[in-house]
């Protein structure tokens, strides 16, 4: 498993795990290296990224099942060999599944758990509030218009993989789209992202060739029967970073799903990759996150 680590600078140091998805790799999450290593009143984090199975410079599975629930005691492992008993986790897309996962299986493990947004794929039971029910009619309509290629990888994701791993000009195509759609940007994806950390993104894939190990992981994320479940009563705060390009949860649905909600903020701009897009902002709500739990 390959991850990066960097310890804090501070007075008191506090273990943070920070997860990606696709088409991201550990590159997304750089911009807060910088932001969360440096003390603010005494206290840093010792940031560590791990990379997920078959992305980047992580190892390609080699058998079915290495789904987000199976990566959580990777994780768990990982930070004991860190000498870390306890860490905080912050998780965006697939790697939020992967923090659900170590909520489920390793509450005793976490100081707090924060996400971006809310997981769209949590049960919609027939009593959901109008406001709800807006989030949800958006989702689906989104999932109509942009969600093919979610279809396909959670369903022949090799068939897909070929193409993107011959050509370097399909791969940039692929991910750079996604990059673009999902992002807070008027139109022009320079708005939201610098050239160079596109460029990394995607060279980390090519020189790699991890693009079909990568998209792999959605189909089995979509065989996970664990992933929707809302896990038993545990005692890890939570908080929500909710972005306004990311079609963005109210608190009814977040409440509905998980326990133990103590911070939810709102931004004012941003899209599915606050990292890249508003580093300053999310560094920010996870030191006030932990300001709050300590």
């Amino acid at each position: 498993m390959h991850f990066v680590h960097v310890r804090g600078r501070g007075q008191t140091n506090v273990p943070l795990l920070l997860a990606n998805g696709w088409p991201s790799n550990f590159v997304e999450l750089l911009p807060l290296v910088p932001l969360l290593t440096e003390p603010v009143d005494g206290v840093a984090f010792d940031v560590v990224i791990p990379s997920l199975p078959g992305f980047g410079f992580s190892g390609k599975p080699s058998r079915p099942g290495m789904n987000l629930t199976r990566v959580a005691p990777l994780w768990a492992e990982l930070m004991s060999r860190l000498d870390y008993p306890k860490f905080l986790v912050s998780g965006s897309d697939m790697g939020a599944g992967a923090v659900m996962a170590l909520v489920r299986d390793f509450s005793e493990r976490l100081i707090g758990a924060h996400y971006i947004n809310v997981y769209f794929g949590f049960p919609k039971p027939d009593d959901l509030s109008p406001e709800e029910k807006a989030y949800v009619e958006r989702g689906n309509y989104w999932a109509f218009a942009e969600g093919a290629y979610a279809m396909i990888r959670g369903t022949k994701p090799a068939t897909l993989a070929v193409g993107l791993n011959d050509s370097p000009a399909g791969l940039a195509a692929r991910i750079l789209e996604k990059y673009r759609t999902r992002s807070d940007n008027g139109g022009e994806i320079g708005n939201a992202f610098e050239f160079e950390d596109s460029a990394t993104i995607l060279s980390v894939y090519w020189f790699t060739q991890t693009i079909g190990s990568s998209v792999r992981l959605y189909k089995e994320a979509f065989a996970d029967a664990e992933l929707p479940k809302k896990p038993a009563r545990h005692n890890v705060p939570h908080a929500i970073l909710v972005p306004p390009a990311d079609n963005p949860a109210p608190r009814a649905r977040g409440e509905r799903n998980l326990w133990n909600i103590v911070r939810w903020t709102e931004l004012s701009r941003g899209g599915h990759f606050p990292a890249l897009e508003v580093p300053e902002a999310m560094a920010h709500d996870i030191r006030a996150f932990h300001g709050q739990i300590a």
